[in-house]
């Protein structure tokens, strides 16, 4: 069964990385991470030598919206995790348009309730939502078409 993880990750909004070393850690061949911020970069950064992972690893350190020109996937997953107040949709929707993610990708966006999420991104439809306290999880995937054979769609 092909797995999200079996194709390069895009961490968005990365902070401190641990989402997109989350993913390393269970077997990701790769990880783009994008984060604005210089400390929170260099953060990242001596997190993946300590943990002796970065040669699967790349470290945009630019504000998403231009980050995002520079990539070039398939991605398999696609965390956009923005900070509390920014608004990410028009990143979550260029990722989409310009297809980056892999035909099987997930797409987790993790925001406030009071800022909710479109139903759909582009050719991704919102497939779960989860909430927790004042945020959400939503998860998005390929509306047209079923999943490959042998992959469920529920399975991440």
């Amino acid at each position: 069964m092909r797995s999200c993880l079996d194709a390069p990750v895009l961490d968005l909004y990365a902070g401190a990385g641990f989402l997109g070393i989350e993913a390393l850690s269970h077997g990701a061949p790769g990880v783009d991470f994008v984060e604005r911020d210089r400390a929170a970069c260099d953060v990242i950064r001596r997190n993946l030598a300590t943990l002796e992972i970065s040669a699967g690893a790349r470290v945009l350190c630019l504000p998403a919206e231009r980050a995002i020109r520079r990539l070039h996937g398939p991605y398999g997953l696609c965390f956009v995790d923005p900070p509390y107040r920014e608004d990410a949709t028009a990143v979550a929707e260029a990722v989409v348009h310009m297809g980056i993610l892999a035909p099987t990708a997930l797409v987790l966006w993790r925001h406030p309730r009071s800022r909710p999420a479109p139903e759909a991104l582009g050719t991704l439809a919102r497939r779960d939502t989860r909430r927790y306290g004042d945020a959400v999880l939503e998860t998005y995937r390929l509306v047209l078409g079923d999943p490959p054979p042998g992959q469920d769609e529920s399975a991440p």
